[in-house]
């Protein structure tokens, strides 16, 4: 069940215990990577905790509001990261004599059109 508000340690504990699971599926569902999407997890809930201030139950539920807070940590991470490579060709095939060796040069393409 979840709390009404965040007022004490025990909602936000109340909170992550109802929602941890739902919000690190919603943020996986979107970074594809573990470890990236427990840290985002984890940052929702930090930031739910520092801005409960904010919150006002006029306006949406608490899920909602956190559900709010996860997209928005998603996009924080792709914007921080879109000009990052995500993955580095392993060193023995990253070399110039390598990619020439594995060329077929005398290969010849067809192209449909």
């Amino acid at each position: 069940m979840l709390p009404e508000k965040l007022q004490s340690s025990a909602d936000l504990e109340q909170l992550f215990q109802a929602l941890n699971e739902d919000i690190f599926g919603f943020i996986m569902a979107r970074v594809r990577l573990r470890e990236i999407a427990e840290d985002i997890a984890q940052e929702v809930f930090i930031k739910a905790w520092e801005k409960r201030a904010q919150f006002n139950p006029k306006k949406g539920s608490l899920k909602n509001w956190i559900y709010a807070i996860a997209l928005n940590a998603v996009r924080d991470h792709f914007r921080r990261n879109k000009h990052r490579a995500t993955l580095e060709l392993p060193e023995e095939i990253s070399t110039d004599e390598n990619i020439e060796s594995n060329t077929d040069t005398n290969s010849s393409a067809t192209f449909i059109m």
